[in-house]
């Protein structure tokens, strides 16, 4: 119930003040966007435990991100984009590059679906930048909060697993925490460049960081449960993707990931936005529009 109260409280703070824009010239863009997802968690990643930012980045786990925004420009320096995010992500601990990591050999992928409400800041004069044959080059910062849906998978002789349902750290089994949830808020921090583009259009270059509340989006935080006793209650599948050590199985109670960090993730992307809006419209007849039409009530 606390994630559809956030839902709907986000839904409703975008829809009132996307309203406050929509008579401006220009006042709306639609966005897409394609890309590049970083995964930041315990596996894959670089020397030693999982470490929470750039500091573990794992290069060879880049996946593909896309993604569709209704931009508001509310004033010159400052816009409201309401955002959905497509995203894969993986890791592999085959990538990295320390011993302990390649021995414990655990991997994962999952589809992650997001949805954010974003306030962007431009310290340059917004308004000009989409006027009429502008060539600047707009340089912006924003942060911004949602929620997303993961579920992490992996693989085992050619067949992908949900790993939740199996819990592989003996979540609900044997031990007392309970299963983690597959949906999570996120807050998102970034920058990028934007450029209009034969007046209606702008193209764009952003890098954004994705910080969660979870440590679970690759199914590994905490410690390795007792292996026979996950096989009696989950079956040969999650007692096999709980621990492929490739030497010896590990003793339950020892560490299989890094639960002092919580998962990560960025997006590096290429956008291109249509603008909207009334150009055409004289200042009286956007006039009339304003005092003839009114935001929504709820």
């Amino acid at each position: 119930m606390a994630i559809l109260r956030a839902y709907i409280i986000l839904f409703l703070l975008g829809a009132t003040t996307l309203c406050y824009a929509q008579y401006d010239k220009f006042a709306y863009e639609l966005q897409t966007s394609a890309g590049v997802s970083i995964f930041l968690g315990d596996l894959g990643g670089g020397f030693g435990v999982g470490k929470a930012g750039f500091f573990d980045l794992d290069a060879s786990a880049l996946r593909p991100s896309s993604g569709a925004a209704l931009r508001a420009n509310i004033i010159n320096e400052v816009s409201l984009r309401m955002n959905y995010t497509y995203a894969l992500v993986y890791g592999d601990d085959s990538y990295s590059g320390d011993q302990g990591r390649r021995r414990r050999n655990l991997s994962f992928r999952s589809n992650i679906h997001e949805v954010s409400l974003i306030v962007e800041y431009s310290p340059y004069n917004f308004a000009k930048v989409l006027g009429r044959g502008s060539g600047l080059l707009d340089f912006y910062v924003f942060g911004g909060y949602g929620l997303f849906r993961f579920n992490p998978k992996a693989k085992l002789d050619n067949m992908w697993y949900e790993l939740q349902p199996l819990s592989t750290e003996g979540q609900g089994v044997t031990n007392n925490s309970k299963p983690y949830q597959l949906t999570q808020p996120i807050v998102l921090v970034g920058f990028g460049w934007r450029k209009s583009w034969k007046n209606k259009w702008v193209i764009g270059l952003e890098f954004s960081f994705r910080r969660s509340f979870t440590d679970y989006i690759d199914d590994v935080s905490g410690q390795y449960p007792d292996v026979e006793q996950l096989r009696a209650t989950k079956g040969d599948v999650a007692a096999q993707l709980s621990d492929r050590n490739t030497d010896q199985k590990a003793s339950p109670g020892t560490f299989r990931g890094n639960p002092e960090n919580n998962d990560n993730y960025s997006l590096i992307q290429f956008s291109m936005s249509r603008k909207l809006g009334a150009k055409n419209l004289s200042e009286r007849k956007l006039n009339q529009r304003r005092k003839g039409l009114s935001c929504p009530t709820f």
